[in-house]
């Protein structure tokens, strides 16, 4: 059979057995009967060709539309949340039958933030699904946020509904309902990293995913991950400012306080108001206040220098059990007058270690002083230095109010304080705790916080190397 010069394929004539025999007649009748179908072939596949272009043109014309009008909704607000869940919507039914967004959340698990379903009946069925049976597979969401890396499986076949759902009948039951046939996955990739995952499932239709549509849902995951990142950027901004505000109010709060008291005693020596045998307790409070004023200059320099990288230090042969002696010594009296006691232990296997000593008296002043602070009258605080295997481990714990479990992630983070703002019960600029990590950090060590939340007290643990660090302890990273 020829069309347009082209072999398109034969045509076989066979007798059975008897006296016919094929003649001239027969073979011309043949042919004229293969070029016909030769003919009603090759129209054919002109046709199936035309349909499948128009087919490609009109799903590329959709795809062309569905990414204008996500791209329209990604741009809308930067609440992503509502922008996503407005990309899966578009999604069903121009792209899939079904489309999830995954995210990670703060404490790094997987959180479900929308999906939809073409069939709203299926889509009670997915979260009946992930919530109550926990199927999973080695091509879901979590694999790919692990990875890093997108999944494509064109035909889903029953043995792989039957390995996700781990043999459980009723899970296969459910599985198989959902109908699931061709299934793509695709990461939200922030500068290389991981936040989510897209979702797309054929459950409805004959259609079958195809490395196109792999390209296709990476282009649309790429937007959404541009917008989460605007977003969380967004966010991240607004929160700054809002702590630098409050950081500004609550500055001029603490300088107020003591600077009314200098002021005030200053003029009442000058005048002469107060007796002489007052003299005395008003130097020591004009002193009392002036150290608490330079204190507070010294953090904010300190934080400047941490900034801007200029903070280094001057490691030497220390003895840790004195420094934290000397720090205990100086909060005594405030620990004293708050009814709070303090109990110390050094192990006496502890040697001599490296480090700035001034400065690691003040990681040390900074946690007992905030312990005493945060403990109210009859609590304890104790503080155990011991060492440890390769590491000098110092131990603040105190009875205090403790520190919620919202709290916790952000306690070592500048002008952060729990109870911001000038009505908190504390005073403190939100800077030690940070000051501190960072100088337990340069001498080349560690600093963790830990609390069972409010009421029930906390516990700071700082480990320090036995031996100095190869490079130069004071370099800035």
């Amino acid at each position: 059979m020829h069309a347009h010069g082209r072999l398109v394929g034969a045509v076989t004539f066979a007798l059975a057995p008897g006296p016919r025999r094929f003649g001239a007649g027969d073979v011309e009748f043949a042919h004229d009967l293969a070029r016909r179908c030769a003919i009603a072939i090759d129209n054919a596949r002109l046709y199936e060709e035309a349909q499948r272009r128009e087919a490609e043109a009109a799903w590329a014309e959709q795809r062309a539309t569905f990414l204008a009008e996500a791209g329209a909704a990604l741009a809308s607000s930067l609440d992503y949340d509502q922008t996503l869940r407005a990309v899966a919507q578009l999604a069903v039914p121009r792209i899939a039958d079904w489309c999830a967004v995954d995210v990670v959340d703060a404490g790094g698990a997987i959180e479900r933030l929308v999906a939809t379903h073409v069939n709203p009946a299926k889509a009670e069925l997915v979260q009946v699904i992930r919530e109550q049976h926990h199927v999973q597979s080695s091509f879901g969401a979590g694999p790919v946020v692990a990875s890093g890396q997108p999944t494509i499986v064109p035909h889903v076949t029953d043995e792989m509904i039957v390995a996700a759902a781990q043999g459980d009948e009723e899970r296969i039951a459910l599985a198989r309902q959902l109908g699931v046939t061709s299934y793509l996955c695709v990461p939200l990739l922030i500068h290389g990293r991981a936040i989510g995952a897209l979702s797309f499932a054929v459950t409805e239709s004959s259609r079958r995913f195809t490395v196109g549509d792999l390209r296709f849902a990476q282009e649309v995951a790429a937007r959404a991950a541009l917008a989460i990142e605007n977003s969380r950027a967004y966010a991240e901004a607004r929160r700054a400012n809002r702590v630098k505000d409050e950081f500004l109010a609550t500055l001029s709060h603490e300088l107020r306080t003591p600077l009314n008291a200098v002021m005030g005693y200053t003029r009442m020596l000058r005048d002469g108001t107060l007796g002489a045998e007052k003299h005395d307790r008003a130097l020591m409070i004009l002193e009392r206040n002036a150290s608490t004023l330079a204190q507070i200059v010294e953090d904010i320099l300190d934080v400047s220098r941490i900034t801007v990288g200029k903070l280094r230090l001057d490691p030497r042969p220390t003895d840790l059990g004195a420094i934290v002696g000397d720090a205990i010594s100086a909060i005594l009296p405030a620990a004293e007058a708050r009814g709070v006691a303090v109990r110390s232990r050094v192990d006496p296997r502890l040697g001599i270690i490296q480090a700035d000593s001034d400065r690691l008296r003040q990681v040390v002043w900074n946690l007992v002083s905030n312990a005493v602070k945060f403990t109210p009258q009859g609590g304890s605080v104790d503080v155990l230095v011991e060492a440890g295997d390769n590491a000098a481990v110092i131990l603040v714990r105190d009875t205090g109010i403790g520190i919620s479990r919202e709290f916790l992630p952000h306690v070592f983070e500048r002008f952060r304080t729990a109870d911001s703002g000038l009505t908190r019960q504390h005073g403190g600029l939100g800077l030690g705790l940070a000051i501190a990590r960072h100088l337990v950090e340069m001498h080349g060590g560690a600093i963790h916080a830990a609390s069972d939340g409010a009421g029930k007290g906390a516990t700071f643990r700082v480990e320090l190397p036995l031996s100095p660090r190869p490079a130069e302890i004071g370099a800035e990273k």
